[in-house]
């Protein structure tokens, strides 16, 4: 089972501002095997929103919303495999416009967002509990999912620990 590495502010600050030379480097090689699927890199919404205060404000960095944005969004979705996707659907005459880069980006951010409204749809219609759709993505102190926690014990409930 592959490493969980919770990304805290810092990393991404370092990352983005290189700032520090040798942090910058360190978080390069963690984003890097993230992409290499070497290990699993997990963060929160108030991560991104610390990120993107910090990186905005007029006491520290001054960079614009959508410069943040477009930075943060090339870390935290994939693009490049969206766009294989995309070419294999074109070879496969399912496409049949120009593809390219800001495309496949688009599409990228589109499917998580849709996912989204529709688990918000099955909600609000009361078909699902709030916790039967956001349950898979607690994560624990050590990094791990509950999904990920399940799977260690095959789908059995841990024992509880002695204290």
């Amino acid at each position: 089972m592959k490493d969980t590495q919770f990304l805290d502010t810092n990393i991404f600050l370092r990352y983005l501002t290189r700032d520090d030379v040798q942090k910058h480097q360190a978080c390069l090689a963690l984003f890097q095997q993230g992409e290499q699927s070497q290990v699993s890199l997990v963060t929160s919404e108030s991560v991104i929103a610390e990120v993107v205060y910090v990186l905005s404000s007029p006491k520290h960095y001054q960079i614009s919303r959508s410069r943040i944005q477009v930075a943060l969004s090339r870390l935290l979705v994939r693009v490049e495999n969206v766009q294989a996707i995309l070419e294999k659907q074109n070879q496969a005459g399912l496409i049949r416009r120009k593809l390219d880069p800001e495309q496949a980006y688009r599409v990228a951010w589109r499917n998580p967002f849709h996912w989204v409204v529709a688990q918000m749809t099955l909600l609000e219609i009361e078909m699902v509990k709030l916790e039967e759709v956001f349950l898979p993505y607690i994560v624990n102190p050590q990094g791990k999912s509950l999904f990920e926690v399940f799977k260690a014990y095959q789908f059995q409930l841990p024992l509880p620990q002695e204290k």
